[in-house]
């Protein structure tokens, strides 16, 4: 009997080669989408843990926020009591004067500021205003330190009393 040899050609094996690999690469494929994807009772248990999760922080927000509300509303209350005693401390010290003192009072500060105005030469009278001094230079140059300042009580007693201003005419 005569025996034959069959010759496969290279690109057969070639091929083979080709597939055998593909084929490897398939399997580790499919191991990796395999570990990479989760079960769907794992999936179940994330999920069930994430809405355990999401429960408590509201708890713990809707806790912290009854808190703020209960201190905000001591707060105000604390700021309520202060307020009416301050009313009421107010309303004390009105009460000691005679309203009828108090507005003679008022007649007499305006009388007297009318009188001064329609005095000859008085330009005009306006309230004095108590205001504390910008620089030091402008007191030395108006002479304040080592005038009639010290003696009158300095800026302790500024504004206090009758305060008279006048100019000098340019002409003298």
């Amino acid at each position: 009997m005569k025996s034959t040899q069959v010759t496969i050609p290279s690109f057969v094996k070639q091929a083979e080669v080709i597939t055998s690999a593909i084929t490897e690469v398939l399997n580790d494929s499919l191991e990796n989408v395999a570990d990479t994807f989760a079960s769907k009772a794992d999936m179940q248990k994330t999920v069930i843990l994430q809405e355990a999760h999401l429960r408590k922080f509201k708890s713990e927000v809707q806790s912290s926020q009854e808190h703020h509300f209960s201190m905000l509303q001591r707060e105000t209350e604390k700021l309520r009591t202060d307020i009416d005693k301050m009313k009421s401390e107010l309303r004390y010290e009105i009460d000691k004067f005679p309203a009828d003192t108090i507005e003679e009072r008022f007649k007499e500060v305006m009388n007297s500021n009318e009188a001064i105005k329609s005095e000859r030469g008085v330009k005009s009278v306006d309230r004095d205003w108590k205001v504390r001094k910008l620089t030091i230079h402008t007191l030395e140059f108006l002479g304040l330190p080592t005038g009639v300042w010290p003696t009158g009580g300095g800026f302790d007693r500024a504004g206090e009393g009758i305060v008279i201003g006048f100019s000098i005419p340019s002409d003298l």
